[in-house]
């Protein structure tokens, strides 16, 4: 492909212009680790919502067992 190039990234999201190869795969790549960290952050936050719900549900069935 001939450079410069436009590179975007999502519909919605403007373009990049890439000058060279090496621009557009240094950009890809900085796409992807932002993407992985976004991954990391969200899967955290569900393990956090997992645990806090699991919590929840023992102490619920903690105290009905008290109750009987």
């Amino acid at each position: 492909m001939t450079f410069p190039k436009w590179v975007q990234r999502a519909p919605g999201i403007g373009a990049v212009l890439c000058q060279n190869q090496k621009e557009e795969d240094k950009l890809l790549a900085d796409w992807d680790e932002e993407k992985l960290a976004e991954a990391e952050a969200a899967t955290a936050e569900a393990q956090a919502n997992a645990a806090q719900a699991e919590e929840g549900a023992k102490l619920t069935l903690k105290m009905q067992g008290g109750k009987k």
